[in-house]
């Protein structure tokens, strides 16, 4: 995945983008920092992906740079 949209919702119905850019062609660990928000779902969009293949997210963590999300 080398360019990527992320969108949070309340409801899983209404999508608001917080956060989107690009990131290098290769296999290191990517970062996204966005200003908190309210959300009790994650939306990540893979626009472009490396030779146009199908991008693959493997795991996904989500919460603070300085504590781990609150259970919902």
């Amino acid at each position: 995945m080398t360019a990527y949209r992320i969108a949070v919702s309340v409801d899983g119905t209404t999508f608001k983008q917080v956060a989107g850019g690009t990131w290098p062609a290769d296999h290191t660990l990517k970062h996204v920092r966005f200003r908190p928000t309210t959300a009790c779902y994650i939306r990540l969009e893979a626009l472009t992906a490396v030779g146009g293949e199908t991008a693959i997210a493997g795991q996904l963590d989500c919460g603070g740079t300085d504590r781990k999300p609150r259970p919902a």
